[in-house]
Parts: C-alpha cells; structure tokens; sequence
C-alpha cells in the first residue's frame, strides 16, 4: 500500500477519532505538456481542521496554491510532485482578521 494510501486512512497515518480534516482543493488548471506525458496544475486550496486536545478542542483554517507536476504512467495519470505555498493559517477563534501562524 503507498504512503500517500496510508496518509488517506485513519489510524497512524490519517484522521483520528473526533478529527475533522476538510482540505478542499479548488479552482484548478492543468496543462498538458506537448509531449502528452507530462502536465503542471494550480490549485487554491482551503482547510478546515479541527481536532479533540487534552485542553480542548484545535481549530484551523488555512489557505494556499498548490503547484503539482504529473506523469502518465501506463496510461494513467499519476503525481509526479505536490507543493503546498501556505497564504495564511489562522485559529477559527481568531477570525479571518485574527493573528496568522
């Protein structure tokens, strides 16, 4: 099983009970490269996360691009390389206007 398998599943790798993880990525363009094997996207990207602590209860919001390279292997499309540039991340009690990590 590959490891971004793993990272999909609850357990050591994915959400844990009482977790929230809503990583939506929007808005995406791909283009193709001209020998049909290769592309590069963009995407914006919006996370809610929130999780059960020991204290209370975490809760995030973030906000990027990802610049992702794929290959086509066999005949199928595969990720090749993903990069997330963070524009913000902030407590959900800290509002949109609140301070930014």
């Amino acid at each position: 099983m590959s490891s971004f398998r793993k990272y999909l599943e609850n357990g050591k790798y994915g959400r844990q009970p009482g977790e929230l993880h809503n990583h939506m990525q929007l808005q995406g363009v791909v283009n193709v490269d001209p020998d049909g094997e290769t592309a590069k996207g963009r995407w914006r990207a919006f996370a809610q996360i929130a999780g059960p602590l020991p204290n209370g209860v975490r809760t995030v919001r973030s906000e990027g691009v990802y610049e992702d390279e794929y290959v086509k292997e066999d005949g199928r499309w595969k990720f090749k390389k993903m990069h997330w540039y963070i524009t913000f991340t902030t407590a959900y009690e800290d509002g949109w206007g609140g301070r930014q990590h």
